[in-house]
């Protein structure tokens, strides 16, 4: 659905909803109630961190860095 974009998914998935009933396909959405991950902070400098704040607010394209 990636493909089709936004309204172009909905599309199909409407277009694909009656057909998924009468074969039985079900979809199942998953909701994460935590999420686990590496936190890095500790391995990463503070001039580091403080760019990468920064860069968010500077208007150059990324390219440039």
């Amino acid at each position: 659905m990636n493909y089709f974009g936004k309204l172009g998914g909905r599309e199909y998935e409407k277009m694909t909803a009656d057909d998924n009933r009468k074969s039985g396909l079900v979809l199942i959405t998953l909701e994460p109630t935590r999420v686990r991950g590496f936190d890095n902070h500790r391995l990463v400098g503070r001039g580091l961190r403080l760019y990468m704040r920064l860069r968010e607010s500077v208007p150059l394209p990324r390219t440039w860095f």
